[in-house]
């Protein structure tokens, strides 16, 4: 008979036993408490505390009261000329000297149009330095003959063998068809002697297949009988 394949224990998912989310009702619960969340904090007065007080220099007659004096703001000067003092003056400087001069300004570029300068010009050193005598080659003059016929090297030259006495010639035979066997057949190397043993051996036993678990047994019609 044919066997039939179901989903194992590990399919089905059973109710935890631990915590209080959908708890397995098989199994034995203790009881369970939870802690009450803090209430928000209530101020009934808005008063400063006894702590915000400064008691310490408190007596039992109240604050000691000291002679208190206060220095006096300054005056401003009395005088409207201002002059400067003897420290303005440098005496160093009462002497001679060597005459100082200052640079100008830049004067203003009257030529607006935008030119290249000397060092855009790449002259040719040759032409202001002294030099070595040059030469050059004369070109090719036009040739002034007037026959246009053919040089020796036109001619083709003759065969020999038609002036003077031939040498022999020996040629080479084709090579002949190889004459084989056009049928197609293994050779000896096809065939793997290795693991054959020449003379008697041992008997030799080999398993039979293995049959499927779910393959119904064979009935034949005599079994009905």
């Amino acid at each position: 008979m044919s066997r039939s394949t179901g989903p194992g224990p590990a399919s089905y998912s059973l109710p935890a036993s631990i915590g209080s989310n959908n708890p397995d009702p098989r199994m034995v619960r203790n009881p369970v408490y939870t802690i009450r969340p803090r209430t928000a904090y209530k101020q009934e007065t808005m008063g400063p505390g006894p702590a915000d007080y400064e008691v310490s220099k408190l007596t039992r007659t109240g604050r000691p009261h000291e002679p208190m004096y206060s220095m006096r703001a300054k005056w401003q000067p009395s005088r409207q000329d201002l002059v400067p003092g003897p420290q303005t003056y440098h005496p160093a400087m009462n002497k001679e000297r060597a005459p100082a001069y200052s640079f100008g300004l830049r004067l203003e570029t009257l030529n607006k149009k935008q030119v290249p300068g000397p060092n855009e010009y790449k002259a040719d050193m040759r032409v202001v330095r002294p030099r070595a005598p040059c030469y050059s080659m004369r070109p090719l003059t036009k040739e002034t003959t007037t026959s246009y016929g053919p040089g020796p090297a036109g001619y083709a030259l003759p065969n020999r063998d038609l002036t003077h006495k031939r040498s022999p010639n020996y040629t080479i035979r084709n090579t002949v068809a190889t004459v084989t066997d056009r049928t197609s057949c293994p050779g000896p190397a096809h065939y793997g002697l290795m693991g054959r043993l020449v003379g008697k051996t041992a008997p030799c036993y080999s398993f039979g297949i293995r049959h499927a678990d779910w393959t119904s047994p064979m009935i034949v019609p005599g079994d009905s009988c």
